[in-house]
């Protein structure tokens, strides 16, 4: 099988509180880009995300693997970490919430994400 990962990526880089990460991001900013996000991929790099915006809740609906979402407000305060989602699931509305981040999952931990950084991009 054909190994598909992000494409169109975007030079989009995350911001942590000031300090540049090593993650490249694909941005989603568009009705169809938005549905589309991560179906149907067989994986997502540990050095790539997807920004999905305007966005306050999501769905793993035929996807392949687990990811991890971070909530971001206006502010790009992080509200919330959801680690590991698998596929074939839905996440809660955050209150909030504006934009999503989809990382491979255990990137979030690696990333030392947690509520409250400040997030850029």
């Amino acid at each position: 099988m054909k190994k598909k990962a992000l494409t169109n990526r975007q030079d989009l880089t995350l911001r942590k509180n000031g300090v540049d990460q090593a993650i490249k991001i694909s941005l989603a900013d568009s009705f169809l880009k938005r549905l589309k996000g991560l179906m149907y991929k067989n994986f997502l790099p540990a050095e790539q995300a997807l920004l999905i915006v305007p966005c306050k809740s999501i769905h793993t609906f035929f996807m392949r693997f687990d990811i991890d979402v971070v909530f971001i407000g206006e502010n790009g305060l992080v509200l919330a970490i959801e680690h590991s989602m698998p596929p074939n699931k839905v996440s809660k509305p955050v209150k909030g919430c504006v934009k999503i981040l989809e990382l491979a999952a255990g990137t979030a931990q690696n990333l030392n994400l947690k509520i409250g950084d400040q997030l850029n991009f």
